[in-house]
């Protein structure tokens, strides 16, 4: 897949016991964090997509697995996007990091790279400051429901029935890989919930911007949704 567009979410679940759970307000993306300290971990969902052959390939990696990220790490370095989408403020300082590293790398390498700039292309990372080369941010609004609905309602009206049957299928694939690797009925829960909603909602990042850039009535007839396979915490990413 030749240098496709990178859509990321981070979804957070909360790893401490059951009578330690996370409010409300810290599971939305769009809030600060609770007054009182909980442990988490976050799930990352990856989209990757060919805009020219509409092939979309979706995944996703918990942190509780992989706390330095190699798995996107590893995704970035074999799929060279062109460009990475994001709802603002949605990420952790580590994954704009390892964002920023990527593409300023890929901008000091030579000509023929430029970031989309424009309006969205502003800082958006919790915590971190500056613009990002290569990195767009999708506006909270413009995101709607995507990040905290755990079900393909939000990209109804978007994807046909068939692409949200394999959407929904890798999700629930994902979403079981991840969690038969957690321990204790809890946790797998949690980590299963967040799982889906991450691949669920990459796509739909994608979908948006393919809105935003008027490219989503040629894409979408012949999109197809794929797994992207191996993304685990071994950082291991097997080509599709």
């Amino acid at each position: 897949m030749p240098h496709p567009l990178m859509c990321l979410v981070e979804i957070p679940y909360s790893t401490a016991t059951p009578q330690h759970t996370l409010t409300p307000a810290s599971r939305s993306f769009y809030n600060s964090a609770p007054h009182t300290q909980v442990p988490t971990a976050h799930t990352v969902g990856i989209c990757l997509l060919d805009v020219s052959s509409g092939v979309c390939r979706a995944g996703c990696f918990t942190t509780a697995d992989d706390p330095a990220r190699s798995a996107l790490a590893v995704a970035l370095l074999t799929s060279d996007p062109s460009e990475a989408v994001a709802v603002r403020n949605s990420l952790s300082g580590a994954t704009v990091t390892l964002l920023k590293q990527h593409f300023e790398t890929k901008t000091a390498a030579g000509p023929g790279f430029s970031s989309s700039g424009g309006e969205d292309s502003v800082p958006g990372g919790r915590g971190v400051g500056g613009h990002v080369p290569g990195v767009s941010w999708l506006s909270p609004s413009a995101a709607g429901n995507l990040l905290v609905s755990p079900t393909a309602a939000a990209l109804e009206g978007s994807l046909s029935d068939e692409q949200l049957q394999q959407l929904q299928q890798i999700a629930v694939t994902a979403a079981a890989s991840i969690s038969a690797q957690s321990s204790g009925s809890v946790a797998s829960s949690r980590v299963a919930d967040a799982a889906m909603t991450a691949v669920l909602a990459a796509v739909g990042v994608a979908v948006k911007q393919l809105q935003r850039c008027s490219l989503l009535s040629d894409v979408l007839p012949t999109l197809e949704v794929q797994p992207l396979e191996a993304l685990t915490a071994r950082g291991g990413m097997q080509p599709g």
